[in-house]
Parts: C-alpha cells; sequence; structure tokens
C-alpha cells in the first residue's frame, strides 16, 4: 500500500527502504516479479526525494537477485540509458539523486564484472567527475579509491591517473605555507 500512495512521497520513501531492507527475507523470486518492477517505477518517480531514497537503498536488493536481473534490470536503473526520454539515476536533474547514486557507485561496482565496471561503471564514474555540481563531484572524489579498488589493472587508463593527480595538485595547491611546511617528504 505504501508504494502506491501516490499522494504521499514519504510512503513510497518508505516503501523504498522496507523493499531494500527485506529483500532478504522476500527472497529472489518474489523481488524479481514485484520488487524490482516497483523501485524501476520509483526510479521515474516526479518527485526527487523518492529517486534519491532509491539511489540510497538499494544494496540488499542487489545481494538477492540474480546475476542476470542484476545485470538486465537494476544496473540500469543507475545506469544513462534513454528509453522514452527517460534519464536514469545517474544522470538525474536534481544533484542530490546524482550524488547518492555516486555514493552508492563502489557497492553496484562489487556486484559487477569487471567488463561492466570497466565500460559502465567507469563512464558513469568519469560523468560524475565533470559534474557541473560541486557536491557530486566530491562524493566522486569521496568514492575514488573504493571505485578503482574494484577495476582491474588493464582497465586503469591514463584519464583516471590524470584525475587522481589533478586532485592531488588541487589539494596542495590549496594548502598554506604553514600547512606545506608541517607535511613530512618521505
Amino acid at each position: 500500500m505504501l508504494s502506491h500512495d501516490d499522494s504521499d512521497e514519504n510512503s513510497r520513501i518508505l516503501a523504498t527502504k522496507l523493499f531494500d531492507k527485506l529483500a532478504p527475507i522476500i527472497g529472489q523470486e518474489l523481488c524479481e516479479l514485484y520488487v524490482i518492477p516497483q523501485i524501476d517505477s520509483f526510479a521515474d518517480d516526479p518527485n526527487s526525494k523518492v529517486r534519491k531514497a532509491v539511489a540510497n537503498n538499494f544494496y540488499n536488493l542487489c545481494t538477492i537477485v540474480s546475476n542476470i536481473s542484476f545485470k538486465n534490470k537494476l544496473l540500469p536503473i543507475f545506469q544513462k540509458y534513454i528509453i522514452n526520454y527517460k534519464l536514469r539515476l545517474s544522470k538525474d536533474s536534481l544533484w542530490t539523486v546524482r550524488k547518492a547514486t555516486a555514493e552508492m557507485l563502489p557497492k553496484i561496482s562489487s556486484f559487477c564484472d569487471n567488463l561492466t565496471r570497466s565500460t559502465i561503471l567507469l563512464e558513469i564514474f568519469n560523468n560524475f567527475t565533470v559534474d557541473k555540481q560541486r557536491y557530486v563531484k566530491i562524493a566522486a572524489i569521496e568514492i575514488f579509491g573504493q571505485f578503482i579498488a574494484g577495476l582491474q589493472k588493464s582497465s586503469l587508463t591514463q584519464s583516471i591517473l590524470n584525475f587522481y593527480l589533478q586532485i592531488i595538485d588541487e589539494y596542495y595547491n590549496n594548502l598554506s605555507n604553514e600547512q606545506l611546511a608541517d607535511i613530512d617528504v618521505i
């Protein structure tokens, strides 16, 4: 009933959280039949708080569904794909949804094969690093280490290395002379 309450976004947010927390109890078959379509619908909700709740409450559902359902049904919710001109969570119009999606990226990465990590997720990550909203960029920087830890060595490109070096440069350029003097050089 909560998931179908169109008049109250808090009900839909609560339903999203409950679906994620109860996924291990509900089981794979029911999650694939009923929960995933509902989560997919919530990802297109007109209220940004509901879409953000989807981005924040996704992990347990990923642990219970089959690899095929994850790759074909759940991953596209995060991925930039356009069907009937709908952009999904990683390209949402509101930065709070994109930020929540960025924060979930390392966890989502743990369910992906190396090819998916080095193509689809790397593209999503790169989009977060050049996002117009600085809080989305900061979220990408915060998850950077966790994200690249899941990539294969062959996926670590020059652009990823350049991004990492740019982060270091920006950090050191923003330090005062006193702070720089306190840094031990090994």
